[in-house]
């Protein structure tokens, strides 16, 4: 990355984007999520949780991740 962690955070705020705290309503979706073809990454999952229950999209270019029904940007 060419860019520091900082520089990174700073940006994203500066654009709108606001943090996303862990709540207990996010750990609930994370249990209920369904075991699709392998993929075991428990970050993933999380982020994956957190944007269902926030009725939001998640940004990646994961092609494994719009499989659980979550609106995924940046995917091709």
């Amino acid at each position: 990355m060419d860019i520091t962690g900082t520089e990174l955070w700073k940006s994203a705020i500066n654009a709108g984007f606001a943090p996303i705290g862990l709540e207990i309503d996010h750990i609930e979706q994370l249990e209920m999520l369904p075991k699709i073809g392998g993929h075991r990454d428990p970050f993933d999952h999380l982020l994956l949780a957190q944007t269902k229950i926030e009725a939001d999209a998640l940004v990646t270019q994961d092609r494994a991740l719009p499989q659980y029904g979550i609106r995924c940007i940046g995917v091709r």
